[in-house]
């Protein structure tokens, strides 16, 4: 469900950037329920939920040049798929986007954080996905024909954290956990 506080966003799929004379201020709701869909961590079939919500912001605050910015929030139930390289979470958790962009004609340096933390669950692993990640990226996009064609360029640094997947170490302590950084660019076009 979407609800439109100031502007429209009528499009079909949502265009991110609308180059918009009038400021287009948008929330989201969403929920997904599949009954039987995922196996539990008891290895037997059952329901996986998720909920989430969103806010778009695109205001003009000169001609030619807007502020922009992007949040969504989204909590998922435990569950994971047989389907390979599925990118599930085990444990289910949650998972938090925000992005602030100022376009200037064709040209937006923008920031964005990306979060994601699985519910702990260390003794019964069913898979050994990170447990934790959290990425900051800083970057530009040029917008050579609007939102229809674009380049984007980003450079970020992301921390994830694995659970060391074990029994507890007898006094009901967990492993420590285990942590690593990389840096990471993108160039999509």
């Amino acid at each position: 469900m979407r609800v439109n506080i100031l502007g429209s966003e009528g499009e079909f799929f949502f265009q991110g950037l609308y180059f918009a004379p009038k400021p287009i201020i948008s929330i989201g709701f969403g929920g997904d329920y599949q009954p039987k869909a995922v196996l539990k961590l008891n290895t037997k079939p059952g329901t996986y939920y998720a909920l989430g919500s969103d806010v778009f912001v695109e205001y003009p605050v000169a001609p030619n040049q807007a502020l922009l910015a992007k949040a969504a929030f989204a909590r998922f139930s435990e569950g994971w798929s047989r389907i390979g390289d599925s990118n599930a979470l085990e444990t289910g958790g949650i998972t938090a986007f925000g992005e602030l962009g100022y376009r200037i004609g064709k040209l937006e340096p923008l920031a964005y954080v990306e979060y994601l933390r699985a519910k702990s669950n260390p003794k019964n692993p069913i898979t050994s996905r990170p447990h934790a990640s959290l990425a900051t990226h800083v970057g530009v996009n040029l917008f050579l024909e609007e939102h229809r064609f674009n380049l984007k360029f980003d450079a970020g640094y992301r921390q994830l954290q694995q659970e060391n997947r074990g029994s507890d170490t007898g006094n009901g302590a967990l492993p420590i956990a285990v942590k690593y950084t990389d840096l990471m660019a993108t160039l999509q076009g």
